[in-house]
């Protein structure tokens, strides 16, 4: 299953892990310019918080989550055009 739809169905999230998924979807490819610490920052919410939901969703950490995330949206976006 690609990374957008597990952020789409959040079947395993709590709701502080939804909202964070919401943020991941909204923010796209600009999620490379955050760290675990500034997107905490930026979604009052802890890196530990982000580290967790990452690991929920099979990552071993954000920095692994982040960089699969960004390469499926180029994927999606050199194959379709647009990744949303």
């Amino acid at each position: 299953m690609l990374i957008t739809e597990k952020l789409r169905l959040k079947d395993i999230l709590s709701k502080t892990e939804e909202e964070l998924a919401d943020f991941f979807l909204r923010e796209g490819e600009n999620l490379a310019n955050y760290s675990s610490r500034s997107l905490a920052e930026a979604t009052y919410t802890s890196p530990a918080t982000i580290v967790r939901m990452c690991k929920r969703l099979g990552f071993s950490g954000f920095d692994d989550f982040k960089e699969q995330f960004l390469a499926e949206l180029q994927y999606l976006d050199r194959q379709t055009g647009r990744w949303m």
